[in-house]
């Protein structure tokens, strides 16, 4: 952990499973966690769920996140992914 880490990726699980909370309570933050409204990545029967992350050790400084919901929530027959992307500009110490 003296090295920056990322865990990332489609995680098929929600943030409070036994699975992604082991892995949080390694030292690892969530890029989601810095994010205000729209939290979600994935739509199930219409409910919106998180189920992609970006895990980070304390030697990397997230900037800013962000979820782009080009796959959710468009209209369009030519979707690119069922799932948002999840993406975090930050800094590493």
């Amino acid at each position: 952990m003296d090295l920056p880490l990322f865990v990332m990726g489609d995680m098929n699980d929600t943030f409070a499973s036994k699975t992604v909370q082991a892995m949080a309570s390694q030292g690892f933050e969530s890029a989601h966690q810095a994010l205000q409204y729209q939290i979600y990545t994935y739509k199930y029967h219409k409910k919106p769920i998180l189920l992609d992350y970006i895990l980070y050790n304390d030697q990397i400084e997230n900037i800013e996140s962000s979820i782009t919901h080009i796959n959710t929530d468009s209209n369009s027959d030519r979707s690119y992914s069922d799932h948002d992307p999840l993406m975090m500009i930050c800094h590493i110490c």
